[in-house]
């Protein structure tokens, strides 16, 4: 095959087509510049064997970083969203936390059945806990009650889950946040009565 030849047959290839090419014959920066100027930089940087050889792109050459980059974007997605579902748990706890020790929610293990004339309320839920021993956990662990009892209207318990949250990270800025919103809710509400 002769060069002009060879020209003839780059240039008739796509653009997508002939940066695979470049690619395998490891041209620099081979997406800058025209389509035009990529030809002449291939037949310039490469024998014409490799060039040949560079020329067989296979489907899997078209296709394998689409599925690459769709893999990513699913495997980001499934963060994203798995962080999101973590976020709204803490937020947004389904059972009652004992007031007693820093914990861990792993699942709700029985509810014992309501009598037929109990209500709602009355029916204990009984949550599996596991005492956690990092204090950043326990920090996190502890702003997320008071904020559960604060929407709950519990101001004071509220207080009380941020103050031990500020004896272990006195600079902890949520805590010391969440703690004056309660205590302007309840001078709020104090001075409305």
């Amino acid at each position: 095959m002769t060069d002009q030849e060879l020209k003839s047959k780059l240039a008739a290839y796509t653009r997508e087509k002939l940066n695979i090419v470049a690619k395998k014959l490891t041209i620099k920066k081979y997406r800058r510049g025209t389509k035009q100027e990529l030809v002449e930089r291939v037949l310039a940087e490469a024998k014409r064997s490799q060039i040949t050889k560079a020329m067989s792109v296979s489907p899997w050459d078209r296709i394998h970083h689409h599925l690459f980059g769709w893999s990513s974007v699913i495997g980001l997605i499934l963060t994203v969203l798995s962080v999101f579902g973590y976020l709204s748990q803490k937020q947004n706890p389904g059972n009652q936390v004992a007031d007693n020790a820093p914990t861990s929610r792993v699942s709700a293990l029985t509810s014992p059945s309501p009598t037929p004339n109990a209500s709602p309320s009355e029916t204990p839920v009984v949550s599996a806990t596991l005492p956690t021993d990092r204090p950043a956990h326990q920090v996190a662990s502890y702003i997320s009650h008071a904020e559960a009892l604060y929407n709950a209207g519990k101001y004071q318990e509220a207080i009380s889950w941020c103050d031990k949250a500020l004896r272990i990270d006195p600079q902890n800025q949520r805590a010391s946040i969440l703690k004056s919103r309660i205590e302007r809710t309840t001078t709020i509400l104090r001075s409305d009565r």
